[in-house]
C-alpha cells in the first residue's frame, strides 16, 4: 500500500534568517536555547470525499522563533486503514530538513491519514512534535433501512363506543435507518401523493411530488382522504456521500362512503356508510381518474349485492353475503385507465352499505 501513497509537496515556504555574526554579543545563535513554537498545524478537514478511490490530503503547519530564528522542518505521516492496525510513522527524505510549509500525501480510500511535525532553528533547537492532526478519506457510500412503515391501506373509521367517526386525515410514520463507516449526518425524503379523486377543483388529480431534508429517522407525511403517499429516503453521510433511495412503500387513506352522493339509512348516516337499495344509486360529487378502484363494504347473512360503474362501464359486482358481519374490501382494476368520469355503485339485491372507496392509479 506505501507504494501508492505518493508525498507531494504543495508549497513551499523559505524563512528568512539573519546571520549570527550581525548580531549583539548576547543574540547570537549560541545563546538561542529556546526551540521553535508551531502557530499552526493543520489539515483541510476530519473527512474529505475520495475521488476515483482516493484523495490527496494536504498538511499545513507554521513556527515561530524569535531568537535565531526557523530554518527546516520535519514531517512525518502514518496510514491507519479503517479496520486495520495503524501503520509505522513515515518520514520521507523530501519531508525532511525542509523549508516547505505543507506537504500532500496520496491515500486510498477507507484510511485514515495522521501528519506530525517539528521545527528546528538555526541554533539547533527542535521542537517537539506536534499532536496528531488526522484527516479519514471517505471511500463509502452510507446504507439505509426501513425500520417502520404504514400498512397499505390504512382504517378509515375510529371506533368510539358503538358509534365510528371519520378521520378526515392522518399523520402515518414512516421510520429508517442508516449506516455509515463514519456517520450519517442527515436525511434527504421525497414523497409522492396520487388523487385519483376530485371532489371539487381545489384538488388536482394525478401524481405530485415534494423533496425534503431531515436529521430525524421518522417521517409523518400528509395524507388525507382520498390520497396515495408514497415516500422513499436516502442517507447522506458527512462527506456529501449519498445511499441509493430506498424503495417507495405507500400508504392509502380511503373516502368514507358518505362522501357518495346517494342515500343513507340511519345506521348508515351514524357510520358514514352510503345506503344502497335493488335499483338505487351512488355516485362520486366529481370526476375520477385512475385503474382501480378499491370499495369497502359491510358484509353481513343479510346483505345485498351491487355492481360498480366508473363513467358507463361496468367494472365489477360485489355479492355482499357474509356468514358474520364484517367489513370486506375488494379491487376492481380495469384493463385501461379512466379518467374524466364519474364513480358509481348499483344496488343489485338487498340492502348494501358502502363503508368506504379509493380510486388508484392501478
Amino acid at each position: 500500500m506505501l507504494s501508492a501513497l505518493v508525498p507531494a509537496v504543495v508549497t513551499a515556504m523559505v524563512t528568512t534568517c539573519v546571520p549570527a555574526s550581525a548580531l549583539g554579543p548576547t543574540q547570537g545563535a549560541a545563546a538561542d536555547s529556546t526551540p521553535p513554537t508551531f502557530t499552526s498545524a493543520t489539515v483541510p478537514a476530519a473527512a474529505m470525499k475520495a475521488i476515483d478511490g482516493q484523495r490527496t490530503v494536504t498538511f499545513t503547519y507554521h513556527a515561530t522563533d524569535t531568537d535565531s530564528g526557523v530554518a527546516t522542518y520535519d514531517v512525518r505521516y502514518r496510514l491507519i486503514p479503517r479496520d486495520g492496525v495503524a501503520g509505522e510513522w513515515t518520514s520521507p527524505a523530501s519531508m525532511r530538513s525542509t523549508i516547505a510549509a505543507s506537504q500532500g500525501v496520496i491515500v486510498l480510500k477507507s484510511t485514515t491519514v495522521c501528519f506530525q511535525a517539528r521545527a528546528r532553528d538555526h541554533a539547533g533547537n527542535v521542537s517537539a512534535w506536534t499532536t496528531s492532526r488526522c484527516t479519514y478519506v471517505d471511500g463509502t457510500r452510507p446504507t439505509i433501512r426501513f425500520t417502520d412503515v404504514p400498512q397499505r391501506f390504512l382504517p378509515r373509521k375510529l371506533a368510539t363506543a358503538t358509534i365510528t367517526e371519520t378521520e378526515v386525515h392522518r399523520r402515518p410514520a414512516v421510520s429508517y435507518a442508516g449506516s455509515d463507516d463514519r456517520r450519517v449526518v442527515r436525511y434527504e425524503v421525497r414523497m409522492r401523493e396520487y388523487v385519483g379523486y376530485r371532489p371539487t377543483a381545489v384538488y388536482r388529480t394525478g401524481w405530485s411530488t415534494s423533496e425534503g431534508s431531515t436529521r430525524r429517522t421518522t417521517f409523518r407525511p400528509y395524507l388525507g382522504a382520498g390520497r396515495t403517499v408514497c415516500t422513499q429516503v436516502r442517507a447522506v453521510d458527512a462527506v456529501g456521500h449519498r445511499s441509493t433511495w430506498t424503495k417507495r412503500p405507500c400508504t392509502s387513506l380511503p373516502f368514507a362512503g358518505s362522501a357518495l352522493l346517494g342515500d343513507q339509512s340511519k345506521a348508515a348516516v351514524e357510520h358514514q356508510r352510503t345506503s344502497l337499495w335493488p335499483g338505487s344509486s351512488a355516485r362520486t360529487f366529481g370526476t375520477v381518474r385512475g385503474g382501480a378502484v378499491r370499495v369497502g363494504y359491510v358484509a353481513s347473512p343479510s346483505a345485498g349485492s351491487f355492481d360498480v360503474f366508473v363513467g358507463g362501464r361496468k367494472i365489477g359486482h360485489v355479492d355482499a353475503r357474509a356468514r358474520t358481519w364484517q367489513v370486506r374490501h375488494t379491487t376492481f382494476r380495469t384493463s385501461t385507465p379512466f379518467a374524466g368520469v364519474r364513480l358509481k355503485f348499483r344496488g343489485t339485491s338487498g340492502y348494501s352499505e358502502i363503508h368506504d372507496f379509493l380510486i388508484l392509479r392501478g
